[in-house]
C-alpha cells in the first residue's frame, strides 16, 4: 500500500479551495467598480452618450446588483443540485464575463443596468455554491480553515479592485476582470465534482475518483486506509442514503433539520442587521454625519486595509477556538466597538474628535466583525444543514440576506434623516448582542465533526 502524506493531501485541498474561491472575486469587482466610477458617471466627463447619470439612476444602478443576487441565489440553489457544484460555478462565471463585456462596450444606462443584473446573478451563484463546494471537498479537520479562504479572497479582492479602478480607465477595467475570470475557467476545468454530490446522484465510482483527486492519491495507486475509511463513512452516512427522491416537507421534520434552519436564519440576518454592510457602503456619509472631514475615498481605502488582516486571523483561530467561540467573540466585540460610533454620531459636533480616531474605530469594527458575524454564516450553513437541504436552504438564506442588504442600503439615508444615525447604531449594537446570546444557547460546535455528529448535538 502506498501511504499518501497528510501534507500532500491537504495541500491539494488548499489549492482546490483557493481556485474555487477565485470566482468570489467578482463580488469585489462589482462592489469596488461602482464605488470608484459613480463620480465619473455623474460628471460632465461621463462615458455615457446620453450624458451624466442622475442620482435616481445611480441609486437604481447600484441596487440592481442585490436584486440580481436574489435571482442568482434562487437559480443556483436549484441548479447546484441538478448539474452539480462545479458546473454551476462555471455558469455563474460566464454570467460575469457577459456583464463585463456589456460594461466595456456600453454607452447608455440600460446596458449598464443589464450588466449589473448579470453581475448580481453571478454573485448569487458564488455565495451559494462556493461554501457548499469547499465544505464537501474538505477533510473535517481543516474544513474551517478552507472555509475561511472565501473571506480572505473577498478582502484582498476588494483592495485589489480599488487599486485597479483608481489607475485604469472605465472601458479598460472590465477587460482585466474578464482576464481574471478566464484564468478561473481554465484552472477550474481540471477539478472534479464533489464526492458528496456524486454520491447523492448514485455515482459511486465517480465519487471515489473525486475523493482520490481531492486527497492527492495518484492514479493507479491504492487509496490509503484513511481515505478508504472516509469514503466508507460518506457512503454509509444516514444523510446520504435514499437521497434520490425529490425534496419534500418530510425532509424538514427531523429536529436537527428545523433547528439548523432557525440557526441559519438568525446568522444570515446578522449579515445586514449588524450594520456592517451599510457602514462599508456609506462610509463617506457616516463620516460627514459625525462631523469628520476626511476624504471618503481615502477613508474607504484605509478601512479596507485595516480589514484585510482579519481574513488571516480567521485562519488561525477558527480551528483552534472553534466556530461557536469565534461567532460569540466577534458579535460581542462588534457591539462593543459600535458604541463609540454611536456616541460620535450623537456628540462629535461638541467633542471634535480627530478623524483618525473614528477611522481606527471603524477599522476595528471591520476587523472583529469579519471573522464571525460577516463570514461565518456561509461556512456554518454548509456544515449544519443536511446534505439534501444544503443547496436549497443556502439559496433561500442568501436571498433573504441580499433582500435585507438591498433594503437597508437603499433606505439608510432616509432613516438617518428620520430617526438619526446614532439610533440606528444602537439598533445594530442590540442585534449583535442578541446574536451572541443566541449562538451561545443554540449553536452546537462543528469543529472537527461530520454532519451526522453535528446533527446529534441539536
Amino acid at each position: 500500500m502506498i501511504v499518501i502524506s497528510g501534507s500532500r493531501a491537504r495541500l491539494c485541498q488548499y489549492l482546490v479551495a483557493f481556485c474555487a474561491n477565485l470566482s468570489g472575486l467578482n463580488y469585489c469587482f462589482a462592489i469596488g467598480w461602482i464605488s470608484s466610477t459613480v463620480v465619473l458617471l455623474t460628471s460632465d466627463n461621463t462615458p455615457m452618450s446620453a450624458g451624466p447619470l442622475s442620482t435616481a439612476q445611480v441609486s437604481l444602478f447600484g441596487s440592481m446588483l442585490y436584486l440580481g443576487a436574489i435571482a442568482g441565489s434562487l437559480i443556483f440553489g436549484s441548479l447546484a443540485d441538478c448539474i452539480g457544484r462545479k458546473w454551476s460555478l462555471y455558469i455563474g462565471t460566464l454570467m460575469h464575463i457577459a456583464a463585463y463585456i456589456l460594461i466595456a462596450l456600453s454607452e447608455n444606462f440600460v446596458t449598464l443596468v443589464i450588466a449589473r443584473v448579470l453581475n448580481g446573478i453571478g454573485v448569487g451563484c458564488s455565495f451559494v455554491v462556493i461554501p457548499v463546494f469547499v465544505s464537501e471537498i474538505s477533510e473535517k479537520e481543516i474544513r474551517g480553515i478552507l472555509g475561511g479562504i472565501f473571506n480572505g479572497v473577498l478582502h484582498c479582492g476588494t483592495l485589489l479592485t480599488r487599486i485597479i479602478c483608481a489607475y485604469v480607465g472605465f472601458h479598460i477595467t472590465p477587460y482585466i476582470f474578464i482576464a481574471c475570470n478566464s484564468v478561473f475557467l481554465c484552472v477550474f476545468l481540471i477539478m472534479h465534482e464533489t464526492p458528496q454530490y456524486l454520491l447523492l446522484k448514485g455515482r459511486e465510482r465517480a465519487a471515489e475518483e473525486a475523493l482520490r483527486f481531492f486527497r492527492a492519491v495518484p492514479e493507479g495507486k491504492e487509496m490509503p486506509q484513511k481515505c478508504k475509511e472516509e469514503f466508507e463513512e460518506l457512503k454509509n452516512s444516514p444523510t446520504l442514503k435514499n437521497q434520490t427522491e425529490s425534496l419534500s416537507w418530510d425532509d424538514f421534520k427531523p429536529k436537527s433539520s428545523w433547528k439548523a434552519l432557525i440557526v441559519c436564519t438568525v446568522l444570515y440576518a446578522g449579515k445586514f442587521l449588524s450594520g456592517i454592510q451599510v457602514i462599508v457602503a456609506y462610509l463617506g456619509v457616516i463620516f460627514t454625519r459625525m462631523n469628520f472631514t476626511m476624504n471618503p475615498e481615502l477613508a474607504a481605502l484605509i478601512a479596507t486595509l485595516l480589514g484585510v488582516p482579519s481574513a488571516f486571523v480567521l485562519f488561525s483561530v477558527v480551528e483552534s477556538w472553534g466556530r461557536k467561540v469565534v461567532m460569540i467573540v466577534s458579535a460581542l466585540l462588534t457591539a462593543a466597538f459600535l458604541v463609540p460610533l454611536a456616541l460620535f454620531a450623537r456628540y462629535n459636533a461638541i467633542w471634535h474628535v480627530h478623524d483618525y480616531w473614528a477611522l481606527a474605530v471603524i477599522g476595528v469594527v471591520l476587523f472583529v466583525s469579519t471573522p464571525g458575524v460577516v463570514s461565518m454564516p456561509l461556512q456554518l450553513s454548509a456544515e449544519i444543514l443536511p446534505p439534501k437541504l444544503r443547496s436549497c436552504i443556502a439559496s433561500a438564506m442568501m436571498m433573504m440576506a441580499w433582500l435585507g442588504m438591498f433594503t437597508i442600503v437603499h433606505f439608510f439615508l432616509i432613516w438617518i434623516e428620520d430617526i438619526g444615525l446614532d439610533i440606528l447604531m444602537w439598533f445594530f449594537i442590540g442585534w449583535c448582542i442578541f446574536e451572541a446570546l443566541f449562538v451561545l444557547k443554540f449553536l452546537p460546535e462543528t469543529k472537527g465533526k461530520t454532519y451526522d455528529e453535528i446533527s446529534k448535538d441539536f
